[in-house]
């Protein structure tokens, strides 16, 4: 993966053992970030090696489907090498539908994991999950989706609280289908094992009024719906989910919640978005950032969203001055204090995601507003918003994620030397983008990150009236 990174950081657990974390892709804040991390199961401190091209694989198989993939800026990934004695892990050959052929065999393991849980062969689970909480309070305690990959071929996996999978050929589809279970409540859709249960993606109601995905049926679809090639590609009431034959219904023929060939249906895509925005906002700052403001009618100023950069961009911000409509589909807005009359008035940003696999949330779990309180006056002092002649001014670079390049708007008082330089979240500067003598006025430069890997960059503006900088998130 490009831009794949090792920090260093030593954490202590119980036992006094201390693992260091991977970073594999760090692309915002982690307090603004969901947060995926993965712990090392079953590898020794010689295979961590192993380890690290195993989550690569898991991530990448990620982020190649619906909805992780148009929303992967939002995510961040982290590696914890927590290291075991013995390689591999449990099958004590006990579940009634183990394989005849198969080997028992068993490992001294850090989460001391096993087969054969529940009577099951392939259900792989850790029974040492107090050492996990353990170990992510330590490394990653803002953690959001924990992953266990187990360090032995055989295939298996589990959801719950954990997604743990083995390194099987089919493992990364593994760890995507636990992941249903452990980040979105994803219900598993296959007929088998008898406790039917609703889920968001399973259901016993066959009243079309009363089905929770009742958005995605067409009128002409049959209720229930026939499993036939007429109505492979359609979302319906499909009879067999929630490990149950019969009486139990799912929303389309097959699903990544099925069976591991196949992608995430509609309704499994939708009820992951809505769980990625009860963690975060579709946005990631705004300017000002104080939201309460003294503005003179001479003030001039600029009121920014920085929005996150999803593909495709369909995230919109909508601006309203008190309940007026004044801007549409930007996210920037300039308020001229000329405009206004004296006395208090609401500037109000509605940023919400416009994507259509979206159709039902009652809940407007992906529309966010941000408000400032502007007191104008006629006398009043200026807000430091203002472009006051006097003042550098460094703006929010845009577009703000970026890929591959972005521009970088600053406003001088006077002609003066500038020096403009990029810089990486070690502090060295990666690239000089000005040296030299500007005169007066509004500027901009723009970088080309054609070369560089995704990550967080800085622009520092230095001036003898001062220094300036700003943060852009490269992602590619």
């Amino acid at each position: 993966m490009r831009g794949f990174s090792f920090l260093l950081i030593l954490v202590s657990t119980l036992t006094a053992q201390y693992f260091p974390v991977v970073t594999f892709q760090e692309l915002g804040p982690r307090g603004k970030q969901i947060n995926v991390v993965f712990l090392a199961e079953g590898y020794r401190k010689s295979e961590m090696g192993k380890f690290s091209t195993d989550v690569r694989a898991a991530v990448n198989a990620l982020f190649a489907i619906s909805p992780y993939k148009e929303y992967k800026s939002i995510f961040n990934v982290y590696g914890v090498e927590s290291e075991s004695k013995g390689s591999g892990t449990d099958h004590p050959k006990t579940a009634s539908d183990c394989p005849s052929n198969s080997e028992a065999f068993e490992a001294d393991t850090y989460f001391n994991s096993t087969f054969d849980a529940g009577n099951i062969h392939r259900l792989l689970v850790i029974k040492s999950s107090s050492k996990a909480h353990s170990v992510l309070r330590s490394t990653i305690p803002d953690w959001d989706i924990g992953f266990v990959i187990v360090n032995h071929s055989m295939y298996g996996g589990s959801g719950g609280q954990w997604a743990v999978f083995s390194t099987h050929s089919s493992a990364p589809k593994i760890a995507i289908h636990e992941a249903g279970h452990a980040f979105a409540n994803l219900g598993d859709e296959y007929d088998y094992g008898g406790s039917g249960h609703e889920s968001p993606n399973t259901t016993a109601e066959t009243d079309r009024t009363k089905i929770k995905w009742k958005n995605w049926i067409k009128g002409s679809t049959l209720i229930p719906t026939p499993e036939t090639n007429d109505y492979k590609d359609v979302i319906g009431l499909f009879e067999g989910a929630a490990y149950e034959a019969n009486d139990w219904y799912r929303p389309k023929l097959n699903c990544m919640m099925k069976s591991l060939g196949y992608s995430f249906c509609e309704v499994c895509r939708e009820q992951t978005i809505l769980k990625i925005y009860d963690l975060v906002n579709p946005y990631f700052s705004h300017y000002p950032y104080r939201n309460s403001l003294e503005i003179s009618q001479a003030y001039l100023g600029l009121f920014e969203i920085d929005v996150r950069t999803i593909q495709p961009a369909t995230i919109q911000v909508d601006w309203y001055m008190d309940t007026i409509l004044v801007a549409e589909n930007s996210d920037k807005f300039t308020i001229r204090g000329a405009d206004l009359i004296a006395g208090i008035h609401n500037l109000t940003a509605i940023v919400s995601d416009t994507t259509s696999m979206i159709r039902t949330d009652p809940k407007d779990k992906r529309i966010s507003n941000v408000r400032w309180k502007l007191d104008v006056g006629t006398t009043l002092s200026v807000d430091e918003n203002m472009i006051v002649p006097g003042e550098i001014q460094l703006y929010p670079n845009y577009p703000n994620p970026f890929n591959p390049t972005t521009t970088i708007s600053f406003y001088l008082p006077s002609a003066m030397p500038v020096i403009i330089n990029v810089i990486d979240v070690n502090g060295r500067i990666v690239q000089s983008l000005v040296n030299e003598l500007m005169a007066k006025g509004p500027h901009t430069v723009n970088w080309h990150a054609g070369y560089f890997s995704s990550g967080i960059y800085y622009f520092k503006l230095e001036t003898l009236a001062g220094i300036k900088i700003q943060k852009g998130i490269l992602i590619k």
